[in-house]
């Protein structure tokens, strides 16, 4: 790999989210509507199952026949809650692995649109009859996913293209849910601010910006574009990313080259190929480190319908609609905690630093911990994840006291009524903050963002490369490390 050029590659990305205020105007009819609609899912989907779940002993089916239930109902419901799914289907360590083997169909088995709704959206957003922009198109789709669903085709020119269409109404959907989710989760938050509920309201709008983005197919073709040029710049090898046909792109269209492979998780086809997958997810996460380290700004939606391993060994990378960027000072914490897990034993004060500046002043305290403490918890976590074989990795050690000694008491209500007690105890606190002006920290939307991908690698990590750590070679990501010095911030 080649260092960066010193032009800004970063400042050149311009991502533009949808206003959906404007776009569409959400009344208590429409709320109301969608209310009933998660209702009838929940009951039609989830109460069969939760009420059978109960008698049937074996515990792995069911998980099994939770995550069917689950899969199917986000499915019915689509686009944000389909977004939820996808991140239990991608998470073993959290979800379990038989829950999220069971929702694997939701990164990539949407339902299809009727060829004749697909045709007026690609005319009305390219302003041409589909005859003239295609000489042929497939009328059932190869991929379906939640915003979009895609047709192969073929150009004039005779060129073989993906063409990805937006769900018809996907804007009014996201803006119907997000008006439903925003004071729920915001009461919720409030009535029982515990754990994590408190940073659960900024993650929803974190959503809704990340949804605003993909309603918009021109920031995709922008962020494909610009990676595609950064590949060249760093000298990435191992990974490519389909060009696109801008002529035949628009808000609602996004017309790509066609490139075959198979999903990086679909065993059966691999198997049959003579490509060493574990050479290919090697370079897929190298290069994904290099890119985050050279330019702060990485695909952030790595899950596994996303990916597709070439007959020649190369990973492509697809779905650019979530692209993640991280602003100066978490470039540096991401590159400390790099060098931290490396061996730089100076690295940990500033990675413990900058993550206690994304949490509540008080935490420390209420968990019993000194500064020392957090600084050690975060050094055992940090590298756990970096240098565990992924057959040991475990992501639910990112939870606050999963690096305590065994010893270590942690006490937790052991009735309903203490749980009220501990609610009622942090409602009056929380109070007391917001009356004193104290603001909850949230992390940046970029640092949650490589936290998802840490998941993504998780599945791919115990798939392709179980007795081998997310940094496979000490020496590689040194040598990347001195590369890019200089470069960041």
């Amino acid at each position: 790999m080649t260092a960066p050029t010193a032009d800004d590659h970063a400042g050149r990305l311009d991502i533009v989210p949808v206003d959906l205020s404007k776009m569409t105007e959400v009344d208590r009819v429409a709320s109301m509507r969608r209310l009933v609609q998660i209702g009838a899912v929940a009951t039609h989907r989830l109460l069969p199952v939760l009420a059978t779940n109960p008698f049937v002993r074996d515990r792995d089916r069911r998980k099994a026949r939770l995550g069917r239930g689950l899969a199917v109902a986000v499915t019915d419901l689509g686009v944000t809650f389909v977004k939820l799914g996808q991140l239990i289907a991608s998470s073993p360590s959290i979800a379990g692995q038989t829950l999220a083997d069971a929702m694997r169909g939701v990164l990539d088995d949407g339902p299809s649109i009727p060829f004749e709704q697909v045709r007026a959206i690609v005319e009305d957003d390219l302003g041409r009859p589909l005859p003239s922009v295609f000489s042929s198109m497939d009328e059932r789709p190869f991929a379906a996913a939640s915003l979009a669903v895609v047709h192969r085709a073929t150009l004039h020119d005779g060129r073989e293209v993906a063409v990805k269409v937006l769900r018809p109404a996907s804007a009014t959907i996201v803006a119907t849910d997000m008006s439903l989710l925003r004071p729920f989760v915001r009461w919720l938050a409030r009535a029982a601010p515990i754990g994590m509920l408190p940073a659960v309201p900024e993650t929803v709008e974190g959503l809704a910006e990340q949804l605003a983005e993909e309603l918009d197919l021109r920031n995709e073709a922008r962020a494909m574009h610009w990676f595609n040029e950064m590949i060249g710049v760093i000298g990435a090898k191992g990974v490519t990313v389909p060009d696109t046909v801008l002529e035949a792109s628009g808000q609602r269209v996004l017309t790509m080259t066609y490139i075959e492979g198979a999903k990086i998780d679909d065993l059966a086809a691999l198997a049959a190929s003579d490509v060493d997958a574990r050479l290919a997810i090697k370079a897929l996460i190298e290069s994904w480190f290099a890119l985050t380290l050279c330019t702060g700004v990485f695909h952030g939606d790595m899950h596994a319908g996303n990916l597709l391993l070439t007959g020649g060994g190369e990973v492509v990378l697809l779905d650019w609609g979530i692209v993640g960027r991280l602003p100066a000072a978490s470039q540096v914490f991401f590159r400390r905690s790099l060098e931290g897990a490396l061996g730089d034993e100076s690295a940990w004060p500033e990675v413990a630093d900058h993550l206690m500046s994304t949490m509540p002043a008080d935490v420390l305290a209420s968990m019993g911990l000194t500064p020392d403490d957090f600084r050690q918890i975060v050094r055992a976590q940090t590298l756990m994840i970096m240098t565990a074989p992924f057959s040991e990795l475990n992501l639910m050690m990112l939870t606050p006291t999963a690096s305590l000694p065994s010893d270590t008491p942690v006490e937790l209500p052991s009735s309903p009524l203490g749980w009220l007690r501990m609610i009622r105890a942090e409602r009056t606190k929380a109070k007391a903050n917001r009356q004193a002006g104290e603001i909850q920290p949230i992390p940046p939307r970029g640092e949650m963002l490589l936290i998802k991908q840490l998941v993504f690698f998780e599945r791919y990590g115990k798939l392709f490369l179980g007795d081998e750590p997310l940094i496979y070679d000490a020496g590689a990501y040194r040598s990347l490390l001195a590369l890019t010095a200089g470069e960041n911030p």
